[in-house]
């Protein structure tokens, strides 16, 4: 099933019946359009472990609201409400009450002043842990730098990237981390049994559409495979794109394929789709 968000409400594809018919699931709860004027719903879809309910991040004028939707009632239920910018909120996969949240970037309010990422007591603040009561929770990095994190699919970790330092595996139960890739890494996906990652990574000096490689790291030899080494740059680094043409690899269909976009050259971009038992079978 395909889940998706817009101004119109939550809607619902059935793929394996028929993927035309769009099935309006609720309305946007009005209790978030009373806060004000909606930016953005949220950066992931990611639902309940009974798919009843949907996370959201929202930023509404300048603030910014976490917490889940009914998707059968509309209901909305507030976690948080915060005044820095927190994004790719994710639902845990096991546990309908802990999300995984992200402190990303500098932002502008309405009147154009500039709200700057900054360390908080000295640590690289993207990483939280976020429950319902409002409650939440920074994860510092063992790097102390992070980005694109993301659950462990039996929720009982997650995983983020720390830049030239590669790939890292957080543990809820112990709070340990350890590098599980060592590479370059900007994006990462993990199969469910972790032994196998895939990434992108930044070829050369970085700007947002630059020349970018996706890679294939086996976990059990620390091996390693590419499936593109270097695609060309999107933009050129005097005129970055506005968009987000990063590669953002993943599994699909039960960790099967490697599913990932690339860059084909004159600002187009094609989709990749890679069998991951040959990418196993390469770095056994």
């Amino acid at each position: 099933k395909l889940y998706y968000i817009n101004h119109d409400g939550i809607f619902m594809r059935d793929l394996n019946t028929d993927p035309m018919k769009e099935i309006k699931l609720c309305p946007i709860p009005a209790e978030l359009k009373a806060m004000g004027t909606i930016r953005h719903y949220c950066t992931h879809v990611t639902l309940s472990k009974d798919r009843r309910k949907m996370f959201l991040d929202l930023k509404i004028d300048d603030r910014f609201v976490q917490g889940t939707v009914d998707l059968k009632t509309g209901k909305f239920q507030t976690w948080g409400i915060t005044d820095f910018f927190i994004n790719h909120g994710q639902i845990n996969p096991e546990n309908d009450d802990l999300a995984l949240a992200a402190w990303e970037v500098n932002w502008k309010d309405a009147k154009g002043v500039e709200h700057p990422i900054h360390k908080v007591n000295g640590i690289y603040p993207r990483l939280w842990l976020l429950r319902p009561d409002g409650s939440r929770k920074m994860i510092p990095s063992m790097t102390n730098y992070a980005t694109h994190e993301y659950w462990t699919a039996d929720g009982k970790g997650f995983y983020f990237c720390s830049g030239g330092k590669g790939v890292i595996l957080h543990d809820l139960a112990t709070g340990k981390q350890k590098v599980v890739v060592r590479h370059k890494a900007s994006h990462a996906a993990m199969t469910a049994d972790l032994s196998g990652v895939t990434f992108d990574f930044g070829v050369g000096p970085w700007w947002r559409g630059g020349a970018m490689g996706v890679a294939f790291w086996n976990t059990k030899t620390g091996k390693v495979v590419y499936l593109y080494r270097k695609y060309p740059a999107y933009n050129t680094q005097d005129n970055p794109s506005k968009l987000h043409p990063d590669s953002h690899p993943h599994f699909a269909c039960g960790d099967k394929y490697v599913v990932t976009t690339v860059n084909a050259g004159k600002q187009r971009m094609e989709l990749s789709v890679t069998p991951t038992k040959q990418l196993f079978e390469m770095t056994k």
